[in-house]
């Protein structure tokens, strides 16, 4: 709907008035477009792991008792 409504002129804020999203929004999902050629979510990384295995393994005990 976005991408038809903006190929026929409409203006971001009128778009996004209808949508009910922010013309921020709007305006990143044109971009996405325009600039990937799709609509998916990007890809997202796993944050790093902040304590060791050994350490998780000592911590899961600690509560078992």
């Amino acid at each position: 709907v976005t991408l038809w409504a903006y190929e026929k002129l409409d203006s971001i804020r009128t778009i996004s008035h209808k949508l009910g999203i922010s013309a921020t929004t709007e305006i990143k999902w044109i971009r996405r477009w325009n600039e990937w050629g799709n609509l998916n979510d990007l890809e997202r990384h796993p944050r790093p792991r902040v304590t060791t295995p050994e350490e998780d393994a000592r911590s899961a005990a600690g509560h078992e008792s």
